[in-house]
């Protein structure tokens, strides 16, 4: 990989990161000088490079094949030295920069081993770029094939976030969700992503609401949204279901899933047909395509939030009640004298009980916690269907999405019976 002429395919605004400057390497290895010498015919070589000719018993020139009268004679050239160290770190730095954007798998791929080959395959790194790991520039010098081109990329992302440039490593990662050729990669980059805005701890103010440790910023929500409407791989639905496939955080899916359907209400509801503008005006998304399923994702995730509640109530009263194992309080001494024995033949009187209950009958609280247990999904589908009216200038049209929504739902369920 001599870096001295342009790869096929490479934009003419990359040409001057893969051409190296024929005055700054060696005319032996062709490859960017590292400490450069010059010899007696006046002619610089990489020191490496001319002593490996002279250890073989060659006294002449490289180049003019002259016999040298002092061979030995290695005078070094730091005005060179310093003008491609510089070259080697402006470069590589710029190919990494590129690489972060990932127009294609291949371009970045591509930039990533030119940014490699600058790096260095000794002891010691020649320039320290972030992102560009030893482990990375290992793995791209012993697998050359294309197949492994999504994986050389998520360690860049990797090295990136650990280097503590999360903004990029977020990007990369994004990139890779719409790039990525299966599901199982498209969940495993949207996973690193969503740990880069991850955070220990958390306040109401700056994260989302987490049951762990660990919170995520709702920064994430903004960042997140913007590559939703600019993406094409998947629609809105499609995503907030990779969403919610890798992250425990149901509450960060729903609030997402908000945050869309507040930018975009109109599209979504009234939008003609041939329309392909959004409410914004500054993306030319389809509703009919991108959006039309996020409703009902965001509705059947509002159903099961609501329906994990209702289980953890419902286990809650089905409960024993004896299986506590602390012991029963002892009867204090001010205690009330239990009744007098009712005398044969006389019926003890009944207790008061609340209208409704008896024996073998349930009070009124629990007979209407079993009619909403039994109707739970009427109820809850039926309510968050109606959430879907918000928007006041299309209250027919998003009426009837609403009872699509329903009848959806209603459908979804008899076919799991």
């Amino acid at each position: 990989m001599a870096g001295s002429g342009r790869r096929s395919g490479d934009g003419a605004e990359d040409a001057g990161l893969f051409d190296t400057p024929q005055d700054l390497q060696c005319p032996i290895t062709l490859q960017l000088f590292i400490d450069p010498v010059i010899n007696s015919a006046g002619h610089t070589y990489e020191r490496s490079a001319i002593e490996g000719h002279l250890a073989q018993g060659r006294v002449n020139d490289p180049l003019t094949g002259q016999i040298l009268a002092n061979p030995y004679q290695l005078i070094p050239v730091y005005n060179i030295k310093s003008r491609a160290a510089e070259y080697r770190e402006k470069t590589a730095k710029a190919c990494v920069e590129k690489a972060s954007l990932l127009r294609s798998r291949e371009g970045a791929v591509r930039l990533l081993r030119r940014a490699a080959e600058l790096y260095g395959c000794g002891t010691a790194p020649l320039v320290r770029v972030p992102g560009l790991s030893s482990e990375l520039v290992q793995y791209l010098a012993t697998h050359t094939s294309n197949m492994y081109e999504w994986d050389a990329l998520r360690m860049f992302a990797d090295g990136l976030k650990s280097s503590g440039y999360a903004d990029q490593a977020t990007s990369v990662y994004l990139r890779l969700v719409e790039l990525g050729e299966d599901r199982a990669q498209r969940a495993a980059a949207l996973a690193q992503c969503l740990g880069c805005f991850t955070r220990a701890g958390g306040d109401a103010d700056g994260l989302c609401a987490g049951e762990g440790a660990k919170a995520v910023d709702r920064a994430a929500l903004p960042r997140l949204a913007h590559f939703i409407e600019t993406q094409q791989a998947l629609t809105a639905g499609q995503f907030v279901e990779l969403m919610s496939e890798v992250t425990e955080d149901a509450q960060l899916v729903v609030q997402l899933c908000e945050y869309l359907l507040s930018r975009h209400a109109s599209a979504i509801a009234g939008a003609p047909a041939g329309d392909t503008t959004t409410s914004s005006g500054s993306s030319s998304v389809a509703a009919g395509s991108k959006f039309q399923d996020l409703l009902l994702a965001y509705s059947r995730l509002r159903f099961n939030l609501v329906q994990a509640k209702l289980d953890t109530l419902e286990q809650a009263q089905l409960a024993p009640k004896g299986s506590t194992k602390h012991k029963q309080p002892q009867q204090p001494a001010h205690a009330q004298p239990a009744p007098p024995a009712t005398p044969k033949g006389q019926q003890q009187p009944a207790p008061h009980t609340l209208p409704g209950s008896g024996p073998g009958r349930p009070g009124l609280v629990h007979r209407l916690g079993q009619v909403v247990g039994r109707h739970r999904r009427l109820l809850a589908s039926g309510v968050f269907a109606g959430l879907s009216l918000f928007n006041p200038k299309h209250v027919a049209v998003r009426a009837v999405q609403a009872g699509g929504v329903l009848l959806l739902v209603h459908g979804g369920k008899k076919g799991g019976q």
